[in-house]
């Protein structure tokens, strides 16, 4: 709500409106609103000047788990800062926009080669990564991404120019860059995302969905002790799709739900026909779970195959934490009471590990392949697996190492402890028949079990 002085002049009042419409108030750079009349006036200038203009867009990476977990009001305390910071590295001809709660634009009008942008962007995100130290003494660490285009080469107009960087930081984030400039060959990825968001939602009745399984093993021994099943894309044009590209085209299509289905039913089926009776796990989406009918997927999934529910293992990252605790929990909760065990996949990659391990009693944790891969050259690496690894000895958590590829590693984890491993060392994720003999399986059944 706007709160207005009495002792305010008409004029004065006027002036303070007029002030509003333009301004973003907390931080009193331009808003959205005044982006058309902005970008007509640079650009018009940069043509009579013969200048580039180039258009940043900035992205906070996860601002929204700061005003989750130190709330909103902390929240605009740092995205001020964020944007004295921005002024104090800006020129005079630069302008700074704050399009939405965690993105801004800066343009800047130059006379110098197109390589300075990129410079600018790096000085920007190096800028914003400094720490926060808060009234109360605690630190803050924000980081961010940019996507960079340029007039006139990229676009014409502030609706094409806004929709280049927007593309190239889209890019940035997806394969973990913190810079990335436009170029034309992102329009064809561009169009291939919509390709797969309408495609994603016709696999399952065109039979193109199918799974492959990644065997786990005890780390002492390697005998196998279970399998995670693996959803795989065979798209008619594109051949083979990474889940990295269809599961988030699954989530944006709402064909998700559907597919994660698909892939439980199937999985708890093929698993149902082991002899041996592995365990089987299941990587779910926050998607899945945010619909409200996971519990009853599962239970469903269950009754259907006549899988034992201490076979099946649901995996989870903490980014669905992040987004809702208080329901995130319940759902697990409806899980685990069927019997099912809950395990937190990528350990040590999320805004706050150790918060998302207090906040529910998980059976497993999975240690990111990042920090398996680097253990053995890298001495910081091998000591979060090995505080890891202490950490679920102390909280009675089995501890499973993601990616292990070599005798190494394997050795080396042996030599700390670790319990449980998965990786390529071990098996690569095929086709159920080529671990037939493993598995030992028999022909399908579905007796009902009581869930």
């Amino acid at each position: 709500m706007i709160e207005f002085s009495g002792s305010e002049s008409e004029h004065e009042l006027i002036v303070r409106l007029s002030q509003l419409a333009i301004c973003d108030p907390l931080t009193g750079l331009h808003n959205r609103g005044t982006l058309k009349e902005l970008f007509a006036r640079i650009l018009e200038q940069a043509t009579i000047d013969r200048q580039t203009v180039g258009i940043l867009y900035i992205d906070l990476d996860d601002f929204r788990a700061v005003n989750k977990l130190h709330g909103q009001a902390v929240g605009d305390v740092i995205i001020s800062r964020i944007a004295n910071r921005l002024r104090s590295i800006s020129s005079d001809t630069d302008t700074i926009v704050r399009t939405g709660g965690d993105e801004f634009l800066l343009i800047s009008p130059s006379d110098k080669p197109d390589c300075e942008f990129s410079a600018k962007a790096h000085h920007i995100v190096d800028t914003l990564r400094e720490p926060h130290v808060l009234e109360n003494g605690k630190t803050i660490r924000v980081t961010a991404c940019v996507g960079t285009a340029l007039f006139p080469i990229h676009g014409a107009d502030h609706e094409e120019l806004i929709a280049a960087a927007e593309l190239a930081l889209h890019h940035a984030k997806k394969i973990g860059d913190e810079v990335m400039a436009f170029s034309p060959e992102m329009l064809n990825t561009e169009h291939r995302r919509l390709i797969f968001e309408h495609d994603v939602s016709l696999s399952l009745e065109r039979g193109e969905l199918s799974l492959a399984f990644q065997p786990q093993a005890e780390a002492s021994t390697s005998a196998i002790s279970g399998f995670e099943a693996l959803a795989r894309w065979q798209h008619p044009d594109f051949g083979p799709v990474s889940p990295a590209d269809f599961i988030p085209a699954a989530e944006a299509s709402g064909a998700i739900g559907a597919i994660g289905a698909y892939v439980l039913r199937e999985a708890c089926r093929e698993a149902s026909s082991w002899k041996n009776g592995l365990r089987i796990a299941v990587n779910v989406s926050p998607v899945q779970i945010e619909r409200g009918d996971f519990v009853q997927v599962v239970r469903n999934a269950l009754i259907e195959t006549g899988l034992a529910p201490e076979r099946l293992e649901i995996e989870v990252t903490e980014s669905l934490f992040i987004q809702n605790l208080a329901y995130a929990s319940k759902v697990l909760t409806g899980v685990k009471d069927l019997g099912v065990s809950v395990a937190l996949d990528d350990f040590g990659t999320g805004y706050s590990s150790l918060g998302t391990l207090r906040a529910f009693p998980f059976d497993r944790i999975k240690i990111d392949r990042s920090f398996v891969f680097d253990m053995v050259r890298n001495s910081n690496a091998a000591a979060i697996v090995d505080s890891v690894l202490g950490l679920g000895r102390a909280m009675g958590l089995t501890v499973v190492a993601e990616g292990v590829e070599t005798e190494e590693q394997l050795k080396l984890l042996r030599t700390l402890g670790c319990q449980q491993i998965q990786g390529y060392l071990i098996g690569k994720p095929m086709p159920a028949g080529h671990y037939a003999a493993v598995t030992g399986k028999v022909s399908n059944h579905t007796s009902p079990v009581m869930v």
